[in-house]
C-alpha cells in the first residue's frame, strides 16, 4: 500500500497514534491504516523517509536498510502489509498488538538533526 501521500502534513505521528486506537474496537483495519500513518509520520520525523514519494511498504523497508533499528520498522511495514490485505478479519486484539509495537517503535525512533 502507498500511504506516504495519505500522511497529513498537519498530523504527528501521535495525532495517528490516538485515531489508531479511537478506531480499534469498530474498525481494527483502519486502526491498522493509522498505525501506519502513524509509523510514516515518525520515520519521517526521524529524516529516514526517502524523497521518492511513490514507494511501496516493501520498498521503503529497503531503503531504510543499514539503519541502526531499521530491522524493526521495516517489519512493521512488512507487518502492515500482511494484516491489511489479508482476506481474514482484523481483530481487535491484532491491530492492538501492532499498534502497541508501533508505538513503541516511534518512541525508539532517533531524532534526525536538521541542518
Amino acid at each position: 500500500m502507498n500511504v506516504q501521500a495519505g500522511i497529513s502534513r498537519r498530523e504527528a505521528a501521535v495525532d495517528h497514534l490516538l485515531a489508531a486506537r479511537a478506531q480499534l474496537p469498530a474498525s481494527p483495519r483502519a486502526a491498522l491504516r493509522e498505525a501506519l500513518l502513524g509509523l510514516l509520520a515518525a520515520l519521517g520525523r526521524a529524516g529516514w523517509m526517502p524523497t521518492g514519494r511513490g514507494l511501496t511498504n516493501r520498498e521503503l523497508a529497503e531503503a531504510l536498510q543499514g539503519r541502526p533499528g531499521a530491522a524493526e520498522a521495516g517489519a512493521l511495514l512488512r507487518g502492515f502489509d500482511r494484516r491489511y490485505y489479508s482476506l481474514d478479519t482484523v481483530t481487535p486484539e491484532d491491530a492492538a498488538a501492532y499498534l502497541e509495537t508501533v508505538e513503541a517503535s516511534c518512541d525508539r525512533l532517533p531524532r534526525e538533526e536538521r541542518r
